[in-house]
């Protein structure tokens, strides 16, 4: 409502001849207030933005990496009882 009564004002100035004297008169008063008050509120915004897409980045490199041990784990153990596997299924097949 502030920046409607301020624009209201530049508006009926009558010094204003032009839309070049009311466009720079604008720029002078007007638009630094929207812009800082749209930076401050918008700076906190990015930074959670910024931090949730850095997280789940970091987050996602972490449970790629844990699922490749993870297989190479499942692997090895694969090999490790493979022997164990073929003797116990010889003595099933037998009875």
């Amino acid at each position: 409502m502030k920046s409607y009564a301020i624009i209201k004002n530049i508006i009926d100035d009558k010094e204003l001849n032009s839309l070049d004297a009311l466009e720079e008169k604008y720029n002078k008063i007007v638009k630094p207030g929207i812009i800082s008050k749209t930076t401050k509120k918008a700076i906190p915004k990015i930074a959670i933005g910024a931090g949730a897409l850095l997280s789940s980045l970091i987050d996602g490199k972490q449970m790629k990496t844990i699922l490749e041990y993870a297989d190479i784990f499942y692997q090895k153990r694969f090999i490790l009882e493979k022997e164990y596997r073929i003797k116990h299924t010889k003595k099933y097949k037998q009875i």
